[in-house]
């Protein structure tokens, strides 16, 4: 939505908002006038202005002064977030066409060589560096001429700006840097600190926006002595002192949830922290001078979210332990509810793996923006088959190309925005029965079919997912911005249903991705050697470990900060994984043993994933009974098949002793009744298999198998 401006602004909160920044902030004439001085030439005296700096030094503020200078001028301010956009330039130009106010998927050039020069403000733009040649080769030249693009991050500008001749003297780079004294001075002077201790607060916070600024805080609400003026770290120790200076329990418990999660917000709050005052908390955040709203909710001050998510694990490690879990019970129920199109909940996700000591190494998270998904192309066919044979091998090269042949549609192509030749690829595939033809042309996919029938066959409905093959250029089974987008994808295939029955990847140096592999679930199962390589097989059986006890299992490996637990302790029951013969004829005896609870807790059934996937705290005999009342209810809504309902329910349920003697309350002929009662058992069982192979709340498969 497009911001209010002119006399709707003036008389509107957003202008009492706008009048309260333009007193609050101070100082950065230099910038200012900078700006000030291209936007008065026709056409501005430079494109791009780069502003660096480290966090908390002032420059969402500066963006915010620019804006308003802009309008005065007769610009067109259009701010845009590196922290909530999505990192490619489709997301890039999405959020300018929604600020534009233009419908979803629309181009925003026109609209922007429309009326007056535009100014672009890009906060937080090292979420986004990596879009740095798109803007530089394709986007930016296509701006006006009058448009001015502002570029704000913690790190400078990469050399090609500088070196490519065409852009030399139409940018500009600032590295800035703390406040001068004065207006140091004057910023603690305008929140309410006396001058008669402005020399004590510059001794330790310098010039230093952040820290100024938490000091006048500290110093309005309490007074009192500040922190050593010697201290190494002026930041660090002025949040310790607002942790524990939080007005209740309640709102400490906020902050540090708004320090672990990526973004908050009321919904989050009401399930991480305990009781009602969700609102409240959520008021008192957004109060807090380090911390800022976005499109998505709240988020600390990158440096904040730092300091106080550290102190509080290094403070109390058990509550910071429960903190994350309940974050992550939250952030999980979204993945669950969401349609599975997009990155930004698994992004979440990832966001609190950062902590933990053997998953942060295989991750590039600074590189990760760089890269995005598509399709395969069939332009593409050439380049993949070439860097597949340049790592991999000829005789690797040919089994790609059987299965691009084959089923296309399943290789994910990378590329690094501003260039146009794919930087990397996955072929991962889903596999419900392979022809011969699979089976004798790719020897790892002929390995891994074999080894799913030895260990539990597949059942019919069941499908194995391998991650065939994944190539990078330069970084051949190597940590890698397209690497981190494969693990998103890897993830969310595994666990959004109908996910696989099995999943394999495979690697060709186990010996380093070892700890990787452990921390993920999946087992080492073999070796296989195409042409040159050698690769290995690591497996996970997901009707064994369900996504369920998986996602739970991460939540204590994210904190660990040794080797990981293993998925499943050694004392669970195994998983019984049975096939639809014996399934069908263990409902019908659990269907008989209904009414006598220890003999149904002998059920294999009670160790099934029909079972397991809703058991939660239940006794699994306790959740089969429930499940087989419930299947059996699903036939009462239709009144073409209530007849199979009364059957199974006088005959199972209300304590008939014969089925002669159900009959005969049913007022049945005993032929037609046990006609109902097999109807209405297949139509029990039909139901518990669909849950068994889809989990519960899903309907059939979304794509189909290859075979």
């Amino acid at each position: 939505m497009q911001g209010l401006t002119g006399p709707a602004a003036a008389g509107a909160l957003a202008g009492r908002l706008a009048r309260a920044r333009e007193r609050s902030f101070i100082g950065r004439a230099a910038e200012r006038a900078l700006l000030a001085a291209a936007l008065a030439e026709h056409p501005p005296g430079f494109a791009v202005l780069f502003v660096h700096g480290p966090g908390g030094i002032g420059k969402t503020a500066l963006l915010g002064r620019l804006a308003r200078d802009a309008e005065a001028a007769g610009a067109t301010p259009i701010p845009v977030d590196g922290r909530t956009i999505d990192p490619t330039p489709a997301g890039f130009t999405a959020a300018l066409a929604a600020h534009l106010g233009l419908r979803p998927g629309s181009d925003p050039l026109p609209a922007l060589h429309a009326g007056c020069p535009p100014l672009l403000l890009v906060d937080t733009f090292e979420r986004c560096a990596g879009l740095q040649g798109w803007l530089r080769t394709e986007f930016l030249p296509r701006l006006p001429a009058a448009a001015v693009t502002v570029l704000a991050g913690r790190d400078p500008p990469e050399e090609t700006w500088r070196l490519d001749p065409a852009w030399h003297d139409l940018v500009r780079v600032v590295a800035l840097r703390n406040l001068l004294p004065d207006d140091a001075a004057a910023l603690l002077a305008a929140r309410g600190v006396p001058a008669g201790l402005h020399d004590r607060v510059l001794a330790f916070a310098g010039g230093h926006p952040l820290a100024l600024c938490l000091v006048a805080e500290l110093l309005a609400r309490h007074g009192g002595a500040l922190p050593d003026p010697g201290a190494p770290d002026v930041v660090r120790a002025l949040l310790a002192r607002f942790v524990d200076e939080a007005p209740t329990p309640g709102h400490r418990a906020a902050l540090e949830v708004c320090a672990h999660a990526r973004v908050t917000t009321e919904s989050l709050l009401r399930a991480a922290v305990d009781g009602s005052g969700a609102g409240e908390s959520f008021a008192w955040l957004r109060g807090r001078s380090f911390v800022e709203e976005g499109a998505e909710g709240l988020y600390p001050h990158d440096l904040a979210r730092e300091v106080l998510d550290a102190e509080l694990r290094w403070r109390d490690p058990e509550r910071y332990a429960d903190l994350h879990r309940r974050i992550r019970d939250h952030v999980t129920a979204g993945l669950r509810s969401d349609s599975g199109s997009g990155l930004r909940p698994w992004r979440d996700l990832l966001f609190l793996h950062r902590r933990n000591p053997v998953f942060a190494p295989f991750l590039r998270w600074e590189a990760e923006t760089s890269v995005y998904e598509e399709g395969y192309r069939p332009a593409d066919r050439t380049s993949l088959l070439g860097m597949t044979a340049a790592a991999e091998g000829a005789e690797s090269a040919a089994v790609l190309g059987h299965w691009l042949d084959r089923c296309p549609e399943s290789c994910r192509v990378y590329r690094r925005v501003g260039q146009s030749g794919p930087a990397g690829f996955a072929l991962p595939l889903r596999l419900g029965a392979p022809e011969p033809r699979d089976l004798s042309v790719d020897p790892v996919v002929a390995a891994a079919w074999a080894r799913a029938g030895r260990r539990a066959p597949l059942r019919p409905g069941e499908h194995l997912e391998v991650l065939r093959t994944f190539v990078v250029p330069g970084a051949y089974h190597r940590p890698s911005p397209v690497m981190d987008q494969i693990q998103v994808r890897c993830a969310q295939g595994w666990t959004t249903p109908p996910g696989p029955a099995v999943s394999v990847l495979v690697l060709a140096d186990p010996g380093f991705w070892a700890p990787q592999m452990a921390y993920i679930g999946h087992t080492p199962a073999g070796e296989v050697t195409v042409g040159a390589r050698t690769y290995t097989l690591f497996v996970h059986d997901w009707r064994e470990v369900p996504p369920g006890v998986w996602f739970r299992g991460l939540a204590e490996r994210e904190l660990a900060s040794g080797p990981p637990a293993p998925a499943v302790p050694d004392t669970a029951p195994p998983r019984a994984v049975l096939s639809e013969p014996e399934f069908a004829a263990a409902v019908k005896e659990a269907l008989r043993c209904w009414r006598r609870p220890a003999e149904l807790a002998r059920s294999p059934l009670c160790r099934s994933s029909v079972v397991a996937t809703v058991r939660g705290g239940r006794r699994p005999e306790q959740v089969l009974a429930d499940l087989l009342v419930e299947a059996t209810d699903s036939l009462a809504g239709d009144p073409r098949d209530t007849r199979l309902h009364r059957a199974l329910a006088t005959t199972f349920f209300r304590g008939a002793p014969t089925q002669e003697a159900a009959a005969e309350r049913l007022g049945l002929p005993f032929s037609t009744y046990r006609r109902h009662l097999a109807a209405g058992t297949a139509r029990v069982t039909s139901w518990l298999w669909d849950r068994e192979l889809r989990g519960p709340g899903q309907g059939s498969s979304r794509n189909r198998p290859v075979g």
